[in-house]
């Protein structure tokens, strides 16, 4: 299941057993923009008790950065139980992972600010 096809603001979305995917157009476009007082994105996801939530990169970025750090942060990733945070980033490969959770709640910030074009995809 894609959430694209509008404009993600910061919301609360509840997982069932079906992928989901974030798309990084519903973020960054300019008609989403103009509807938020600001740039980033913030989703709280959460799974059933007893569940964790896997969360994973698909980058279309076509150029590898050439960043010192080879990564472009696309935003992050906290686990709400253990403040566990991991960043996602981009433009160094196709598929990555970004996090298992411990728990079934995590938080993921967006940033607005990147060109990159992305998905990501949450279980």
């Amino acid at each position: 299941m894609s959430l694209g096809g509008g404009c993600l603001h910061s919301e609360a979305i509840t997982m069932g057993s079906s992928p989901k995917f974030l798309f990084s157009g519903d973020i960054i476009s300019p008609e989403c923009l103009r509807h938020r007082t600001t740039s980033d994105v913030t989703i709280f996801l959460k799974a059933s008790p007893g569940q964790q939530i896997n969360v994973s990169l698909i980058d279309f970025r076509s150029n590898p950065t050439d960043l010192e750090t080879g990564c472009i942060q696309y935003g992050s990733v906290l686990d709400q139980k253990t403040s566990q945070e991991n960043r996602i980033c981009g433009g160094f490969r196709r598929e990555s992972w970004v996090m298992t959770s411990n728990s079934n709640q995590v938080k993921v910030n967006l940033r607005a600010n990147q060109n990159g074009i992305f998905l990501l995809n949450v279980q």
